[in-house]
């Protein structure tokens, strides 16, 4: 394999830096001197934006679960069960206390990279992909960590 083909294309890594950026600001709102409503807003926004984000990655394995089928292959079942499985954990995860809901959602991102450490070759995602996730996981269950550690 080539080194070019290792490699994060710029844009998409321009992009899942950028989705970062909403769970760094939040997560540093809530140590600022700000008041509790503030605070309470941005624990709200980043745990909601976390639910999305989390739908997000479920998606890329039912996108390459359905991309197997312009191949001639059957699509791949479990692909297909665990792309809806972070929505409704994210989903689920907003019903409960902010303290809860954040650790449902690490759990939930650790869940989802695990499940794309153990799929993302046979699901013929590109070799860098899972290089990217596993960066942008960092970043995401280090913010989500400072949200929960804030109570």
């Amino acid at each position: 394999m080539t080194r070019a083909a290792r490699s994060v294309p710029p844009l998409t890594l321009a992009l899942g830096a950028g989705g970062l950026v909403p769970f760094v600001i939040f997560s540093v709102v809530l140590y600022a001197p700000l008041p509790a409503a503030e605070i309470e807003l941005a624990r709200g926004l980043l745990l909601t934006y976390a639910a999305v984000i989390l739908s997000f990655l479920g998606a890329v394995h039912w996108g390459l679960a359905l991309a197997r089928t312009e191949a001639g292959q059957e699509p791949d079942g479990l692909a297909l069960l665990w792309g809806v499985t972070p929505s409704l954990i994210g989903w689920l995860a907003l019903m409960f206390p902010p303290r809860l809901a954040a650790s449902i959602l690490i759990a939930g991102f650790v869940a989802q990279w695990l499940m794309d450490r153990a799929r993302a070759v046979q699901l013929g995602a590109p070799a860098w992909y899972l290089r990217l996730r596993s960066g942008l996981s960092v970043g995401v269950l280090f913010c989500l960590s400072l949200a929960l550690l804030r109570g």
